[in-house]
């Protein structure tokens, strides 16, 4: 069982960084193109999809325990898989995991990077190369959260010869 929560829609200048999307995906809603996908690869999965945006007055419905009948009717999520861009929704879910014991991880920026070998696994409090990343920190830092959050990240130096954000 999977909850995919999103707001946004595919567009023409995300396909680039969605590995499920198509070109005839654009304009549908995220959560339906993922599940359209991954129903395609694990036909046994049951999806809820969200078309939300994730915030601090939506977390107890959108990481409510499954509602659907079955044997895991009433049980909480399992784990969070965080892959959110935007700052004040991210810290909401983080803040929202920690305080209430639900296991997540988080992915930071990887904006300009380009050496899959730099990309690590750590704590929250040793990502410091990018801005998602030290916003988030410092952010979570405020809210009594200075470590104890698992993120994905890169390591690599931006620096001369590397890619540009256009």
């Amino acid at each position: 069982k999977i909850r995919l929560i999103d707001l946004d829609q595919v567009s023409l200048s995300s396909l680039n960084r969605h590995a499920v999307a198509t070109l005839a995906d654009v304009g549908t809603p995220k959560v339906h193109c993922i599940r359209k996908r991954l129903e395609q690869i694990a036909p046994w999965v049951i999806f809820d999809c969200r078309n939300e945006l994730f915030g601090k007055s939506a977390a107890d419905v959108l990481l409510e325990p499954w509602t659907r009948a079955g044997a895991d009717h009433g049980r909480k999520p399992d784990y969070v898989l965080d892959c959110i861009d935007n700052i004040t929704s991210k810290v909401d879910l983080l803040h929202y995991c920690y305080s209430h014991s639900i296991p997540v991880i988080s992915s930071m920026g990887a904006g300009c990077k380009s050496d899959p070998t730099s990309v690590v696994v750590g704590d929250i409090s040793l990502s410091t190369d990018d801005p998602l990343s030290r916003s988030t920190r410092r952010r979570l830092k405020v809210l009594g959260i200075p470590t104890g959050i698992p993120v994905v990240f890169s390591t690599e130096k931006a620096g001369p010869g590397k890619a540009t954000l256009l």
